[in-house]
């Protein structure tokens, strides 16, 4: 996945879901209590950057799993697109992207906090960290980092509400 378009849609990515509020430490009401620390990524998301959208679309948190696809428009074409999935195991959350509808990589959580989650598998080379972060105006700060060549490198967008751009 040496690819600058991977768009962890970790797009990868926090997001606010429409789910009701919990206390902290409880799952929001109706949401699968091992997912809910990624709950707040349900929805559909989009980003403009540098002359393409970038978009998510995650399903709601249920049986276990969250699936997502993304997808990059530049010039009314589609340049990129990824299947996304976040699952509960016995091992904790894990979060599996595939652009490209390549084989998967799986990135473990190692932290998710206060609307923020992180996912990390410190041997692949872009990204080795995905992390969605919720913002205070409802978008979700999406940054990804790794190694390019031999050299830190990371890319971070904002993801709003789609039809809130």
């Amino acid at each position: 996945m040496k690819t600058a378009h991977f768009r962890s849609s970790i797009l990868v990515s926090a997001l606010v879901s429409g789910c009701a509020a919990a206390s902290p430490g409880q799952a929001p009401a109706g949401v699968d209590p091992a997912l809910a620390p990624v709950a707040f990524l349900e929805g559909a998301w989009a980003a403009e950057r540098a002359g393409e959208t970038i978009e998510e679309q995650w399903t709601r948190p249920a049986g276990g799993t969250m699936l997502a696809t993304g997808r990059t428009l530049k010039g009314g074409k589609t340049v990129f697109f990824e299947y996304l999935r976040i699952e509960a195991t016995p091992a904790g959350l894990v979060y599996t992207a595939q652009p490209l509808g390549r084989p998967g990589t799986t990135f473990k959580r190692i932290q998710a906090a206060n609307g923020e989650v992180l996912f990390e598998n410190p041997e692949h080379d872009f990204p080795k960290r995905i992390a969605y972060t919720r913002r205070s105006d409802g978008g979700i700060d999406v940054r990804i980092e790794g190694e390019r060549d031999g050299r830190p490198a990371s890319e971070g967008w904002v993801l709003s509400r789609a039809g809130a751009r």
